[in-house]
């Protein structure tokens, strides 16, 4: 995160910053020896201060993210709606090709308080 929090003090805020990652559950965030660490939905909400409510890192940026795109197979979820796609990507591995993430800078920072969390928008988006 000591890389987020320097892009974070040279942006104004409202700035809008893009993440594309493998999701955690696909071989390629756990083949490739450049991916750290793997990223799932969840993960993003760590950019942003008010997922701190229960321990302190030491991170110091806030990102709120605003919506993380679900970029899958569009064969293995026909006849699917948004939420049971949703609900196989969270239950099956490699069916996500990418996530993409976009978050705005959320400044001031805001509190490290739980009841500040705001869930970002999912979609699922149907690719090859």
């Amino acid at each position: 995160m000591a890389g987020w929090t320097n892009v974070d003090s040279a942006t104004l805020p409202g700035a809008i910053a893009g993440i594309r990652t493998p999701h955690g559950s696909a071989d390629a965030a756990w083949e490739d020896p450049t991916h750290v660490r793997p990223y799932f939905v969840g993960s993003f909400g760590f950019f942003s201060q008010p997922h701190y409510w229960r321990a302190d890192y030491g991170y110091r940026g806030d990102w709120q993210p605003e919506v993380i795109r679900l970029l899958v197979e569009g064969r293995h979820f026909e006849g699917l709606d948004p939420a049971q796609c949703y609900e196989k990507v969270q239950a099956g591995r490699n069916l996500v090709r990418e996530m993409v993430c976009e978050m705005r800078a959320a400044k001031p920072a805001r509190e490290c308080r739980r009841e500040l969390i705001v869930s970002p928008r999912i979609e699922i988006v149907r690719v090859g």
